[in-house]
């Protein structure tokens, strides 16, 4: 069963940063664990899994193919694109399309009930967001964490938000800034 499962998944062409959209993101959440607001209310759903996991040989060590639901806009924030925001992230499809993605906004489909009858997408990423998608997920857990002394050092400085904007949108590819005391 579990090879039936694989070849279905290779068979559909499904690997990570596909975009689903109309019918097949419909068809996929119908499936899924997660039953929020905010999966309905999604135009798209991103599929994030990573390709080894998706044909993984065992469905007991791989049990799922997750998806971040996804929202089409208009343009991007400059502040969003690059995975600066550990919440948000502003990605682009190769078809000119941007999502705004929200990190809590994520649904997983059993592996199992996968079968040739599932959707096809032709739709993908960038490679270039693709590439800051992963970096964004992978840093939900490997960020540091300011302790309350710094984070209270910064509240007194004056007008920081807008200076950091003013920085962030002069030099939107900065990611991080290291502080040494």
């Amino acid at each position: 069963m579990e090879e039936t499962v694989q070849k279905c998944i290779q068979q559909l062409g499904w690997k990570q940063g596909l975009v689903f959209d109309g019918t097949s993101k419909e068809e996929l959440t119908r499936n899924a664990t997660e039953r929020f607001s905010w999966v309905d209310e999604a135009d798209s759903l991103i599929l994030f899994s990573q390709d080894c996991d998706l044909l993984h040989h065992s469905l007991e060590n791989e049990p799922f193919v997750e998806f971040l639901c996804a929202q089409a806009i208009g343009k991007s924030d400059v502040s969003l694109v690059h995975g600066k925001n550990p919440r948000r992230l502003h990605v682009i499809d190769t078809n000119g399309t941007w999502f705004d993605l929200q990190m809590s906004h994520r649904i997983r489909i059993p592996r199992n009930l996968i079968n040739k009858n599932f959707p096809v997408s032709d739709r993908e990423l960038s490679i270039a967001s693709l590439s800051t998608l992963v970096s964004w997920l992978s840093k939900r857990y490997s960020r540091p964490a300011f302790p309350d002394t710094f984070n209270h050092y910064l509240s007194r400085i004056r007008n920081l938000d807008d200076k950091l904007k003013a920085l962030n949108e002069s030099y939107p590819s900065i990611k991080r800034f290291f502080f040494q005391p």
